[in-house]
């Protein structure tokens, strides 16, 4: 992963993630089932931080990856999603593990994103 991408990583706080969250289930309870370039419309950010917002949304069951796809502004194909929750995030809890991380030099402690 390039120095610039790990030192964005740094900085985005847990805070920021929350609010990144927010803004992508308010885009998707507005607009109903829509793809990511939909989103960051509603949304107000970037393409490609609800891109990778949507993995870890997906991965915490806040969003569904539907099995279609429509067709981006550039004539890409992307996956529809749709917001399994409403706005306001339930606390979820992530169990904590540490991973051997190359990266980090050592060992990676993951932490819950809601605490």
């Amino acid at each position: 992963m390039p120095d610039t991408s790990l030192a964005a990583n740094r900085e985005m706080t847990q805070e920021m993630r929350v609010i990144h969250f927010q803004k992508i289930l308010a885009a998707l309870n507005i607009n109903g089932e829509s793809i990511y370039t939909e989103i960051a419309d509603v949304a107000g950010l970037e393409k490609n931080q609800v891109s990778r917002r949507l993995l870890a949304m997906i991965e915490l069951g806040l969003v569904e990856r539907l099995n279609k796809k429509k067709k981006t502004p550039s004539g890409r194909e992307a996956f529809v999603h749709k917001a399994l929750v409403g706005i306001d995030l339930p606390k979820i809890e992530v169990e904590k593990k540490t991973t051997p991380s190359p990266i980090f030099g050592g060992k990676f402690e993951q932490q819950s994103l809601f605490s």
